[in-house]
């Protein structure tokens, strides 16, 4: 590829784990074999004093430039989309790639002053979806008719640069689907599924289920169902609740405990629940193995996830896997390789939890296609030149 200039927008410091700014940092590294002159990912930042970071790699030279933004709620996100649209279009870049709500700054200057760097935008998921279910929670009027407004103006917030753009990238078929329906975008369309870090599964493999355990001081009497989701909502804590209410009511073995990483002030637990649920707010990623190793099942029952990184994690790590049939990675795996179940069916989410908490053979046979599966089509090098073959597709249109 010709040396040019990529410049990259995401929303929150490369640093930070998981989420879109967990694809960026994927992205960057694979983008720099490409032999690019540059590559400069802005971000949003709330402290004054944080200093670009510039490194090479590959030939390549990194830079990690943050946009100092005020601490407060819409508005920061609101002058962030200004001031990164406006050092994108002006930083003389040949290529602009946008991620998830911080397009539309940049799409603004397009619209008044014309396009002059060839564009990606990548949808990570659509919020209409996501606010669809948090209305079907809130019985408030008012409340609803705010969510409402919300949604409007954010459908229209978020469709823009998909229309402006050259190319448009999504992380699973769902959301290609839901930005054609919600969207009307049509053309252009690529489907990019997020990366999985090979070092990941290795890493897996060597940890032990009682050292993971004790390191995390889990009890090894109990049986351990992991759920991850930060949006109690969507992520469908409520169902995960009802699945260990409804265990803790037969008998098995060894008592179940819930392992649930999500916002705990958020939560209501049943008080007869409580000595059966361990919640934890925060882990770093180099604790999160040993959270998958811990536990032996993970559920996913989300109403609405546009990927599912962490189930891919969780299946790396030798971990079964159950997921609600709105997840968007099932779109690549199929049905047929986990069990995929539909959001509210506690009836069989408890069937397929009893079988993985109580036959080791399901267990073994899930494993094994598991990581085949994990390596064959989630890899870097896989998406990586999945990414490449975009770039040249990019370059490539007049």
């Amino acid at each position: 590829m010709v040396k040019n200039k990529l410049c990259i927008v995401s929303k929150y410091s490369p640093e930070r784990e998981g989420g879109v700014e967990e694809v960026v940092r994927q992205h960057v590294g694979m983008l720099s074999k490409l032999e690019w002159e540059s590559i400069t990912v802005f971000y949003m930042t709330y402290n004054k004093n944080e200093k670009p970071n510039e490194t090479d790699k590959n030939g390549t030279k990194i830079i990690y430039r943050p946009i100092w933004v005020p601490p407060l709620k819409l508005l920061d996100i609101i002058v962030y989309n200004f001031l990164v649209g406006f050092s994108a279009y002006f930083g003389k870049y040949d290529v602009v790639h946008s991620h998830a709500e911080c397009g539309f700054g940049y799409s603004l200057f397009v619209l008044l002053l014309g396009k002059k760097a060839k564009w990606i935008h990548t949808y990570h998921g659509v919020w209409f979806r996501v606010i669809s279910i948090h209305l079907a929670f809130k019985s408030s009027l008012v409340y609803r008719l705010i969510l409402k407004l919300a949604n409007f103006i954010l459908s229209l917030y978020e469709s823009v640069p998909g229309h402006l753009s050259d190319l448009v990238t999504v992380v699973s078929p769902n959301v290609k689907k839901d930005i054609i329906e919600y969207y009307n975008i049509r053309n252009n369309i690529v489907v990019l599924p997020n990366s999985f870090d090979k070092k990941f599964l290795e890493i897996g493999r060597v940890k032990s289920k009682e050292k993971s355990r004790k390191m995390l001081k889990l009890e090894n009497s109990s049986y351990y169902i992991l759920y991850i989701g930060r949006d109690i909502y969507t992520k469908g804590l409520d169902i995960a609740l009802e699945i260990l209410s409804t265990l803790s009511e037969i008998t098995l073995p060894k008592k179940v405990k819930l392992l649930a990483l999500a916002n705990g002030s958020n939560i209501q637990i049943p008080p007869r629940l409580i000595e059966n649920i361990v919640i934890m707010e925060y882990v770093p990623k180099n604790l999160m193995v040993h959270i998958y190793s811990s536990c032996d099942v993970f559920i996913f029952p989300s109403r609405y996830d546009s990927f599912g990184i962490v189930a891919l994690e969780a299946i790396a790590t030798g971990l079964p896997v159950i997921v609600s049939n709105r997840v968007g990675f099932i779109d690549f795996i199929g049905t047929t390789k986990i069990p995929v179940v539909t959001v509210e069916d506690i009836t069989t989410w408890i069937k397929y939890v009893n079988a993985f908490l109580t036959n080791k053979k399901i267990v073994k046979k899930f494993v094994v296609h598991g990581e085949k599966d994990v390596l064959k089509k989630f890899s870097n090098n896989v998406i990586g030149e999945k990414l490449r073959k975009i770039y040249i597709l990019l370059h490539s249109q007049n």
